[in-house]
């Protein structure tokens, strides 16, 4: 059974937070990493982010800052005092 521990949106003209929307039908590139340990790390950090930015140049997303804005999103979400064992999908829309 899955358990969703956080289900976030936000926007990337202003980065505020909207309601969750599945990401099912929609036009958009997305990555899923693996998230572990206490403090927490993030498998392959560097490669997944460098492969969503070349996606993002490849479907015409990408935005001036948006590297920027996934990190400071990526740092925001992730509590440093947890101990996780979970997948962390970081998905951009066109919308």
């Amino acid at each position: 059974m899955v358990k969703y521990l956080l289900k976030k949106s936000y926007l990337q003209k202003d980065l505020k937070e909207v309601p969750f929307k599945d990401l099912w039908n929609n036009n958009g590139v997305f990555t899923t990493m693996w998230i572990y340990g206490n403090p927490p790390k993030i498998l392959f950090f560097n490669s997944h982010i460098t492969n969503l930015i070349k996606s993002l140049k490849v479907f015409k997303i990408l935005k001036k800052n948006t590297q920027k804005n996934i990190l400071n999103l990526i740092k925001k979400n992730i509590d440093k005092k947890t101990k996780y064992n979970h997948l962390f999908r970081v998905n951009l829309e066109k919308k």
